[in-house]
């Protein structure tokens, strides 16, 4: 008898077969596009890692001007 994670493959086949048991792959509406009248099209996606790095570093900048600036001297 193993003790353990499973492989990657199987945690992802099990995963797999369980949205299929839910039915959450069959729902097309959930993944379709959605263009309002502006022209503006809302989409399913992530976040692209620059944008996450930019928030990141303008965060850790403004902690870095509160201290440096703010600071009672």
């Amino acid at each position: 008898m193993r003790f353990g994670r499973r492989p990657a493959r199987k945690r992802r086949e099990a995963r797999h077969q369980i949205m299929e048991k839910v039915g959450l792959e069959k729902d097309e509406h959930l993944h379709q596009d959605y263009e309002y009248a502006s022209g503006i099209v809302e989409r399913v996606g992530g976040v692209p890692l620059w944008l996450k790095a930019v928030y990141v570093s303008l965060i850790v900048w403004s902690i870095y001007y509160i201290i440096r600036y703010w600071s009672g001297e």
